[in-house]
């Protein structure tokens, strides 16, 4: 089938280089069969066609992601483990928050500085109780951050739900990335 085939071929591309790739969903799209209209079911059907070669996609709307316009980037990586089938961690929802919350901090600057992508990628990478694909998917989520600065849309109600502690924990971080560049703006 030449659907399978194509996303094989993005597979391979995508895993010849280790790192998430941005593509606009539109081009992803225009390999599935003809008719096809993005709607949530369509977008899980992708998601579950691309865990079968190997490849997440950020967002994903089967963790806690947002449906993406056509129009809009996604970031497709190399991946096994977290599919469908998979639950997150516990410790997943507080690292998307905090990775969301810390783009939101930097991208208030117009651009990400060197420093700030490595404080990023480092946090993710550190990140206790994390496993090796919920770590790629995040770099991912960063990379799209990168791209398409996040929204703070539904945040408060995220933060509302942390105990004092892990909103302690948060600001402070918070205000390290802040500090990355040497420039408060």
């Amino acid at each position: 089938e030449p659907f399978r085939t194509s996303l094989q071929d993005l597979s391979k591309n995508v895993s010849t280089t280790g790192q998430p790739r941005l593509l606009r969903l539109q081009d992803i799209l225009a390999m599935l069969p003809a008719g096809e209209e993005l709607n949530r079911a369509s977008y899980v059907s992708l998601a579950r066609a691309l865990d079968g070669v190997g490849l997440g996609i950020e967002p994903d709307i089967r963790l806690d992601g947002g449906l993406p316009a056509a129009r809009e980037s996604v970031a497709l990586f190399p991946s096994s483990g977290l599919g469908e089938s998979a639950s997150p961690s516990s410790g997943f929802g507080s690292a998307a928050l905090t990775l969301q919350m810390a783009a939101l901090v930097v991208s208030g600057g117009g651009t990400y500085h060197d420093r700030e992508a490595e404080l990023l990628t480092d946090f993710v990478n550190r990140h206790q109780g994390l496993s090796v694909a919920e770590r790629a998917r995040l770099i991912a989520r960063l990379q799209l951050y990168r791209a398409v600065p996040p929204t703070s849309a539904g945040l408060k109600k995220r933060i509302e739900g942390l105990n004092p502690g892990a909103r302690d924990a948060i600001s402070a971080f918070l205000i390290r990335v802040a500090f990355a560049d040497g420039i408060i703006e």
